[in-house]
């Protein structure tokens, strides 16, 4: 689609010119279509020809059967009209409903808490194992009646660009008078008509100018040490009239949609792989009790509404009921976990890709799958991380090595322990060298089977490994873009990212990873980052070392399921010494990039350790 600048009758034009014949011979040898009905697409003067068609759109035969050209009645102060290509309906991919969302107001809940007791005088008992999952369905029914008769719905707005702050009334009014000048000089072409609407061009051109000077004064002057860099910013974003982040890309996401749901729910199972669990035995481990009141309340305590699940319920509805209705959402909790019956809705969840900062938007890599959940799924998860983290702590089941969604094992603990231990190497006149690693799509190449085992070889209740594996196996996941939902899948593998216990479990399936290259290297774990590290003043003994730690490593990732990410992957030797270093590191016959500056955990680490590499990046970032 362009200005092409030439006449032909061919598209709609009065006359022939040379260069049209010229492109005529080039659009037929690459088998291009002119998409034209004959309409001017050029405002012209008093006394020209009013058939100016200049701007050509082009396309393939098997695409152009499948566009709808056309003009818009007004140039918005150009020359030219303005061109749609449209796709027909009949070949678009259907774009999916917005999710059901509800608009909250505090003044509601207590009517809605009030109904909800009310629905659930009716429900059966909870604690008949054939009546659970009716019973979780009517209960999902009262709070959604309830809600849509004291919560109206949210409808999304079509649009999608956004208002400057500066256009105002004055603005729209004179806008509408140079519109109608327009029409009226296209209807009767007569210098009078020509003049008025270009009169009121100029002076709707002034208006604007002005418009947004004053308009940017007046932000200038708003501003103070004191605002919010997020104020400024989406402030700065309405002036350039950016558009809304519910439409990501411009990029056609059925060229790497597909390939992302593969990732996830890969459409082969291999032949031993098994996705049904034997039932457990009784148990005696006070953790496999039901839950408690007390411990339902402060699950639901520090909660914060977040995108629901396919329901649309958020936690506020749950978390505004009257103590009634939270005394039968805990039994239903209670029984079902006891039973170890999931409701479908639980095992159910929509994947958002959400593209990486920098990353190409057509590479099915460059995304991060955000799950959405049942929200009365997820306060269950909520319950059984607060009850598997004390487990897990309590008995010291995860290496000193593992940090990340721990209390007391931050970032900021794991980067004291390394940059600590580089500048000891320094005192002592050797070399540091650290391995900066990442697993390729740790949290959803997690075997379950694996899981399973780990888990109760580390002696967790086997009631909860049970009701966890439940809830994680044969997940029906449906992949949504803001222009395209793919079929439900069914994923036999891997953690929802999203979920509150993902980290926890990940770390469990991670706990023995550092017995694989303890005896070489030192280690540091956070999620699927990892670096190792080793110091010596003899660059051999280092080379020896880290190559055996990355061999035993590999071995340790391919019976879990794992692999490195290797394009990911570096190292960087620190040291004080003007010549650095050089040696080989090799993983799986690949070789890491030796590099003078590598970020970890958020922070630019450099050879010599003095910060100055991470003070530019920041220095750059702002």
């Amino acid at each position: 689609m362009g200005d092409f600048n030439s006449h032909h009758t061919s598209w709609g034009s009065h006359s022939n010119d040379g260069f049209a014949l010229l492109l005529l011979d080039l659009f037929d040898d690459a088998n291009l279509c002119i998409l034209i009905d004959g309409s001017p697409t050029r405002r012209v003067y008093p006394g020209q020809n009013p058939k100016s068609a200049i701007d050509l759109s082009l396309a393939s035969p098997s695409l152009a059967s499948m566009l709808s050209w056309n003009v818009l009645p007004s140039t918005f102060g150009s020359d030219h009209f303005p061109l749609i290509l449209s796709m027909n309906h009949q070949s678009c991919p259907i774009i999916p409903n917005p999710l059901l969302k509800y608009k909250l107001r505090s003044s509601n809940y207590s009517a809605y808490a009030a109904t909800v007791d009310s629905m659930i005088d009716s429900l059966p008992d909870s604690q008949d194992d054939g009546n659970i999952l009716i019973c979780y369905e009517l209960f999902l029914k009262a709070i959604l009646n309830s809600a849509n008769t004291h919560f109206p719905k949210k409808h999304p707005s079509k649009t999608h660009l956004r208002s400057t702050p500066w256009w105002d009334e004055d603005c729209k009014r004179l806008a509408e008078q140079r519109s109608e000048a327009e029409k009226t000089y296209c209807m009767r072409m007569c210098p009078e008509n020509f003049i008025r609407y270009k009169k009121l061009d100029a002076k709707f051109k002034r208006l604007v100018s002005r418009k947004k000077k004053s308009g940017w004064i007046h932000f200038c002057e708003s501003l103070s040490p004191r605002s919010p860099p997020r104020l400024v910013w989406n402030h700065l974003k309405k002036i350039r009239r950016s558009l809304n982040s519910n439409n990501p890309s411009s990029n056609d996401p059925s060229v790497w949609l597909n390939d992302f749901a593969d990732k996830l729910a890969p459409p082969f199972v291999p032949c031993q792989y098994s996705t049904s669990f034997p039932s457990p035995a009784s148990s005696e481990d006070d953790m496999d009790s039901p839950f408690t009141f007390s411990e339902l309340q402060c699950a639901l305590n520090g909660l914060k509404d977040s995108t629901p699940g396919e329901d649309g319920v958020p936690y506020s509805f749950i978390q505004n009921l009257n103590d009634k209705a939270k005394h039968c959402y805990l039994n239903i909790i209670n029984t079902l976990f006891m039973t170890g019956i999931i409701p479908q809705s639980w095992k159910s969840q929509i994947i958002i890709p959400i593209l990486k900062q920098g990353k190409n938007p057509l590479d099915c890599n460059s995304y991060r799958p955000i799950a959405l959940s049942s929200t009365l799924a997820k306060i269950t998860e909520h319950l059984l991380k607060n009850r598997l983290e004390w487990i897990v702590e309590s008995r010291n089941i995860l290496s000193p090595s593992q940090f990340g969604f721990r209390k007391g094992f931050s970032t900021t603990d794991s980067l004291s322990i390394l940059t600590t231990d580089i500048r000891l190497a320094f005192s002592k006149g050797e070399c540091l060298v650290g391995v900066f690693l990442d697993i390729a799509s740790a949290y959803d190449n997690v075997l379950l089977p694996i899981l399973r085992q780990k888990m109760h070889q580390l002696s967790i209740p086997p009631r909860m490994i049970h009701f966890i594996c439940s809830m994680l196996s044969c997940r029906t996941i449906s992949v949504r873009h803001p222009l395209l939902v793919l079929p439900p899948r069914l994923a036999w593998k891997g953690l929802p990212q999203g979920s509150v216990l993902s980290p926890l479990l990940y770390s469990i399936y991670t706990h023995d990873l550092d017995m694989s290259v303890d005896s070489f290297c030192n280690i540091l774990q956070y999620a699927d980052d990892i670096v190792l590290y080793c110091k010596s003043k003899s660059v051999e003994n280092l080379s020896f070392r880290l190559n055996s730690a990355l061999h035993y490593l590999g071995q340790w990732l391919s019976d879990n399921g794992l692999s490195l990410s290797i394009n990911k992957s570096q190292a960087v030797t620190f040291t004080r010494k003007r010549q650095v270093p050089v040696f080989d590191l090799v993983y799986e016959g690949e070789r890491i990039n030796l590099v003078d500056k590598a970020k970890f955990l958020g922070i630019i680490l450099d050879t010599k350790l003095n910060g100055f590499s991470h003070i530019d990046y920041i220095s750059k970032k702002v």
